[in-house]
C-alpha cells in the first residue's frame, strides 16, 4: 500500500450534475465522490482541487455563487485553491463562500482576498503542507480590480515552502490555478504544450513534492521540471493520482476516470432541487445540435449572435466561442453544446452561467470589421459597412482593446439568457 496518496481535480465548473455532452455524459459529483472513496480506501489520502469549482450553471447562478461553494463542500475535497471564477461575484463573496466550506480555500498570491496561504494536514502519520495560489492573470479575468496587486507566484510559493518545511512538514503540495497549455491536432484531441507552465514552475518545482494544476483545461499527468504534476481532464472527467512509496518518493502518477458515459447518477447534494426544477422546464426545441465552433453551419456562437441581434433590434452582433460557458475545445461540447430536441432552462443556465449576461451595443466601422475578421474565435453577423452591433459587455471591452479603442458602448435592453429564451420559445432552430 502507498504510504501517501495525493488526489487531484480541477475546473469542475459546476459539473456536480452529470450533464450531457456532444460525446456522451460527464461523470458528475456522485461518481466523483464514490471514486474518491474507493481511492481513499487504498492509502492515506489527501484530495486537493485546483480551483474554478464554484461557477458553472444552475447552482451557482441561482444562488449568487454561494451554492457552488456549498456543493463543493459536500463533494468533500480536503483542500482547494481559489481559481479566477471563485472571485466572479467579488472578493467579499469569495470569502463568504470559503466560510461555508470545511476544506481550506487557499490563495497565497492574492493578499486582498483575505484567504489563507497554506494549510497543514495529518495524513497517515505524515505532516502534509499545502500552498495554494490563484492564476497570475486573475485581474484580467474578473470585473473587480482590488487596489492591492497580486504577489509574485514564485516568491510566495518559495516562502510558503520554507515555512511549511520549517514547521516540520514531511510532504509539500503546491496547488496552482495555472497549468499546461495545448493545441488541437488534426486527428482530434489535443497536444500538450508544457513549455510555458514549465517556465512558471521552473524556479520552485524542485522545492515541492507534487504540483496540482488546472485553469488551462489541458491535461498533464506526469513529470515536469523533475516534479510530478497532476492536471487531469477538467469537469470531473478524471482524477489525478500520485502514490508515494515508503521513502516518500513518487512511485506512480496516473489518472482515473470516475465513470463511463451514461452510467452517472444525478447529483444528490446541495442544489439538487434547483437542477431538477431547471431540467424540468422546457424553453424550446432545436432541429439539430449546435456546437461551439465557428466553421460549421450549426454554430452555437452564431445562434447566440442571431438571438441577441433580434432581441435587441440591432443590425448585427458579435459573439465569441470563449463566451459560451466553457468547452474543452478539442472535444467541443463538454458544457458548451446543445443537442437536438428539447432545450431546458438548465441548458440556458449552463451555457450562460456568469454573473453579468448583459448586452451592449458598440459602433464598429468597415475597417474594424476587416480587422476582426482575422480572428478565429469570433462570429460576426454584421453588414459589411459596419454600424452599431450587439455584443456582451465583456466582449465589447475585449474587442475595444483588440482594436486599440476606448470602449464607447451603450446598454441594450435584453441580456444573453433572455435573448436565448426568446429565440428558443419562438421555435427558431436556425441552422
Amino acid at each position: 500500500m502507498p504510504r501517501l496518496r495525493v488526489l487531484a481535480t480541477n475546473d469542475l465548473l459546476g459539473s456536480f450534475h452529470p450533464w450531457p455532452t456532444s460525446y456522451g455524459r460527464l461523470p458528475g459529483g456522485v461518481a466523483i465522490r464514490e471514486t474518491v472513496r474507493r481511492l481513499r480506501s487504498g492509502a492515506p489520502t489527501l484530495w486537493a482541487d485546483a480551483g474554478d469549482f464554484a461557477q458553472g450553471g444552475v447552482i451557482s447562478t441561482l444562488t449568487g455563487g454561494l451554492g457552488g461553494f456549498t456543493a463543493m463542500d459536500e463533494l468533500g475535497p480536503d483542500v482547494v485553491a481559489a481559481g479566477n471564477h471563485e472571485f466572479d461575484w467579488g472578493t467579499a463573496t469569495a470569502r463568504q463562500g470559503a466560510r461555508l466550506m470545511r476544506a481550506p480555500v487557499l490563495c497565497a498570491n492574492h493578499p486582498a482576498s483575505g484567504l489563507p496561504a497554506t494549510a497543514t494536514f495529518a495524513v497517515g502519520g505524515l505532516a502534509v503542507g499545502v500552498v495554494g495560489c490563484t492564476t497570475p492573470a486573475l485581474y484580467d479575468l474578473i470585473r473587480e480590480r482590488p487596489a492591492v496587486p497580486l504577489e509574485d507566484l514564485g516568491d510566495v510559493i518559495r516562502q510558503a515552502v520554507r515555512d511549511l518545511r520549517g514547521g516540520g512538514c514531511d510532504v509539500v503540495v503546491a496547488v496552482v490555478h495555472d497549468g499546461v497549455d495545448w493545441e488541437p491536432v488534426a486527428a482530434g484531441g489535443a497536444r500538450p504544450l508544457p513549455a510555458r507552465f514549465g517556465t512558471v514552475i521552473g524556479t520552485w518545482a524542485h522545492l515541492v513534492d507534487v504540483i496540482v494544476a488546472g485553469h488551462t483545461l489541458g491535461r498533464w499527468i506526469g513529470t515536469l521540471r523533475g516534479t510530478p504534476v497532476l492536471q487531469p481532464w477538467a469537469f470531473g472527467q478524471e482524477i489525478g493520482v500520485a502514490d508515494f512509496d515508503g521513502a516518500l518518493a513518487p512511485a506512480r502518477v496516473y489518472g482515473v476516470a470516475p465513470a463511463g458515459p451514461g452510467t452517472a447518477a444525478p447529483w444528490d447534494g446541495h442544489g439538487a432541487e434547483l437542477v431538477a426544477a431547471a431540467r424540468a422546464r422546457t424553453v424550446g426545441t432545436l432541429d439539430r445540435p449546435l456546437r461551439n465552433q465557428l466553421a460549421v453551419d450549426h454554430s452555437l456562437p452564431g445562434y447566440v449572435a442571431d438571438a441577441i441581434t433580434r432581441a435587441n433590434d440591432c443590425a448585427g452582433a458579435l459573439y465569441g466561442c470563449w463566451e459560451i460557458a466553457t468547452g474543452q475545445p478539442p472535444l467541443d461540447g463538454v458544457l458548451a453544446w446543445l443537442g437536438a430536441g428539447e432545450v431546458t432552462e438548465a441548458d440556458v443556465l449552463r451555457l450562460v452561467p456568469y454573473l453579468d449576461d448583459s448586452v451592449v451595443t458598440f459602433e464598429l466601422t468597415e475597417a474594424d470589421l476587416a480587422r476582426l475578421s482575422s480572428r478565429t474565435d469570433l462570429v460576426i453577423r454584421a453588414p459589411r459597412t459596419g454600424g452599431r452591433l450587439a455584443m456582451t459587455r465583456y466582449a465589447a471591452t475585449e474587442i475595444a482593446a483588440f482594436l486599440n479603442r476606448t470602449p464607447a458602448f451603450e446598454p441594450a435592453p435584453t441580456g444573453v439568457r433572455d435573448s436565448l429564451r426568446r429565440t428558443l420559445t419562438e421555435g427558431n432552430s436556425r441552422k
